[in-house]
């Protein structure tokens, strides 16, 4: 009798995926037991990271809060003698730069005194150019220009309602039309009269500029010195808290490269023990892998079932474990390291119980059929 070969049209890719994961969810169904030991792997590995790793990472976010109320990102360009030039242009350059977030520039101080009584004790005033979350200015009433006051300088010019007039010491008077508010790091402003005027070019004494990221205070600096030139302005001093961002990044050095290496350390033990275990959890089906590539399943399809396989049982695992090694870290350091790190830790988890699988697979897949159903 003579045997053909039956032609099989392919499957859509899709259809064929489906089919794999069928195949998977059978046998981690059926092999509770490898699925099990990859699940637990794959939690251990979570919740060692996090209880290491874990707990340096928590550390480290608390040191860098610390050092961060400082202050750190905030960059200051002061032009002491007023001979450098600096003006709105200039605020519109240091606000096109990437890493800056915010940009506010200060006039010279001036004095003013509230309307009509020229014996009142004098208050500090300066021109504003620029915006910022931290500087929270009234709307625009339609004046040009305008004063606003801040808490301090309201009681300190003795107005009620926030409301009424001040005069500068050139003579110009100027309708108070509301009160600002200023939170850190621009809160010494609450002492000022600020003087608003949108086409107002004058010059600028000091210029605030805030930087997006702690780690970049120290490039945005150089990079601010740069927009200054070689010119007027390069009589401008730049001021940073060098010193403090320094600290800060040799923090996030040692800190981050302690926990790094612990990472990859729990990462390579739970690679090794997850290999050894799929390993000894296949040796058991080498006759039903024999049996479907007799019955035409590819090599890449077995292999497939396998990751598959490995997959559908550490997801569960590395998702419980971050959230056992996310409330153990808070017990024992009384603070997280965040959500991010854990899902981050849960997904280089899995993504190793794959790879541990891959050489278990392919041995499986590309093992002769005829001899493994010799297997008694």
């Amino acid at each position: 009798m003579r045997v053909t070969r039956a032609s099989i049209s392919p499957e859509p890719s899709g259809a064929g995926l489906v089919r794999l994961l069928g195949a998977a969810a059978r046998i981690a169904t059926s092999q509770r037991v490898l699925s099990l030991a990859i699940g637990l792997i794959s939690a251990g590995v979570v919740v060692t990271t996090l209880a290491t790793a874990g707990r340096v990472v928590s550390a480290e976010r608390a040191v860098l809060e610390r050092i961060d109320d400082a202050d750190v990102t905030v960059i200051q360009v002061v032009d002491d003698e007023g001979g450098a030039g600096l003006d709105a242009v200039t605020v519109r350059r240091l606000e096109s730069m990437s890493t800056v977030a915010w940009v506010v520039g200060l006039g010279p101080v001036e004095d003013v005194r509230p309307s009509g009584l020229p014996g009142a004790e004098p208050v500090p005033a300066r021109y504003v150019v620029g915006s910022s979350p931290a500087l929270r200015l009234p709307p625009d009433s339609g004046f040009r220009p305008q004063a606003v006051v801040g808490d301090a300088s309201r009681d300190r010019l003795g107005l009620v309602d926030s409301s009424g007039a001040v005069d500068l010491t050139s003579g110009v008077q100027l309708p108070v039309v509301g009160t600002f508010t200023a939170s850190p790091p621009l809160s010494s402003l609450r002492e000022l009269v600020l003087i608003v005027e949108p086409s107002w070019t004058g010059p600028l004494r000091r210029i605030h500029v805030q930087v997006r990221n702690p780690e970049d205070v120290l490039v945005t600096a150089e990079a601010v010195q740069a927009v200054l030139g070689d010119g007027d302005n390069a009589a401008a001093r730049v001021e940073v808290a060098q010193d403090l961002a320094l600290v800060r990044a040799a923090v996030q050095g040692e800190l981050g490269g302690t926990g790094r290496a612990t990472v990859l350390q729990t990462l390579a033990a739970g690679l090794l023990l997850a290999t050894l275990t799929i390993f000894a959890g296949l040796q058991g089906r080498r006759r039903d892998f024999g049996r479907r590539r007799a019955l035409g399943a590819t090599r890449v399809q077995l292999t497939g079932v396998v990751v598959l396989h490995v997959l559908l049982a550490a997801v569960p695992g590395a998702l419980l474990g971050a959230v056992g090694g996310s409330v153990a870290v808070v017990a024992l350091s009384g603070s997280g390291p965040g959500w991010q790190y854990p899902v981050a830790v849960a997904l280089l988890t899995v993504a190793a119980m794959v790879l541990a699988a891959a050489l278990p697979a392919v041995t499986a897949a590309w093992r002769d059929p005829v001899a493994a159903l010799r297997v008694p």
